[in-house]
């Protein structure tokens, strides 16, 4: 006589995977876009140029970012990975900018946005 066992699945439906339309998403995590350094212009001090560790891709949209009473106006490039944004007054070294969390102005290649912080100008 053959031993035969019994195979019990898991039925309990908050454990069980339902493949196909309804299953259960994943969501990814992309990595972001870092800033390497922002530098004062000395020449026009409201056009401080940033610089970032891997080719960001703009959006069009203007940068919510700010430095006290001054706000971001425009964005200008000057090579693929150093850009100018355009601020409404002038900005000096040791200000800081502050950069929103998920500013939809530059992301790179993986859909990762620039990091939410506050930048010291160098």
């Amino acid at each position: 006589m053959a031993f035969v066992k019994s195979r019990h699945y898991n039925k309990n439906p908050q454990r069980r995977k339902i493949p196909g339309v309804g299953a259960e998403e994943r969501r990814t995590r992309h990595r972001p876009l870092t800033i390497t350094s922002i530098t004062a212009n000395i020449i026009d001090p409201t056009r401080p140029t940033v610089l970032f560790a891997e080719v960001p891709i703009v959006s069009g949209v203007v940068p919510g970012w700010t430095m006290g009473a001054e706000t971001a106006i425009a964005v200008e490039r000057v090579t693929d990975t150093q850009w100018r944004v355009v601020f409404s007054g002038a900005i000096v070294a040791t200000d800081e900018i502050v950069i929103p969390f998920e500013d939809l102005a530059f992301r790179n290649s993986a859909g990762g946005y620039v990091n939410q912080q506050t930048i010291e100008v160098a």
